[in-house]
């Protein structure tokens, strides 16, 4: 391993540790120690698998534990800001996180180009994901996320059998599983 390798897994650690400190100021319900909107990048990055330098087998392996960690935090975060486990400035500085990364990054596209992913492990990470992250803007707005409606309608009328289509398969059923679920409690809250 060369000198540029080690830095790009170097770079990859402080991003994983930032991430880590982000996690663990999210379950104590506090904002993070970083900006908002450095938390923003580096979970957009993390979503992509953005590894600097050449392509590794440790870069790859590297990109795809970054993604799977970056994918189950922002589920993470969409879940505590839904359920209202998440209080003052903690809630406002977590809300403020997903206004960056759905409204001005674009992330939804992100996740829904993870389900056409090889990999299973991601795919469904993404699913989940994005199932989750559907729920949160749909109770902050009102609409359903038209990325995520267009993957799964295309998926839906030409996907041939495989990862993708069993991402929005599994979205899809998610999705509404939790509106049956909303409807029948008679509840404000999708997330329980």
């Amino acid at each position: 391993m060369d000198l540029t390798e080690r830095a790009a897994l170097s770079s990859t650690r402080e991003v994983f540790c930032c991430l880590t400190d982000c996690y663990q100021c999210l379950l104590r319900g506090s904002r993070p120690n970083i900006s908002g909107a450095e938390v923003a990048r580096l979970l957009f990055s993390g979503v992509c698998g953005r590894v600097s330098g050449r392509v590794t087998k440790d870069r790859a392996e590297a990109a795809w534990q970054l993604t799977g960690f970056s994918l189950s935090l922002l589920r993470k975060i969409c879940c505590r800001l839904s359920v209202q486990s998440l209080d003052g400035d903690g809630r406002v500085s977590w809300v403020d996180i997903l206004g960056l990364l759905f409204e001005h990054m674009d992330l939804m596209p992100q996740l829904v180009h993870h389900f056409h992913a090889e990999d299973q492990v991601i795919s469904h990470l993404a699913a989940k994901t994005a199932s989750v992250c559907v729920f949160y803007l749909l109770s902050k707005s009102g609409t359903v996320c038209p990325v995520w409606q267009k993957k799964c309608r295309q998926a839906f009328s030409s996907s041939p059998p495989g990862p993708e289509l069993d991402a929005c398969l599994w979205s899809l059923t998610e999705v509404l599983k939790k509106l049956l679920k909303h409807s029948h409690q008679g509840t404000s809250c999708l997330f329980l």
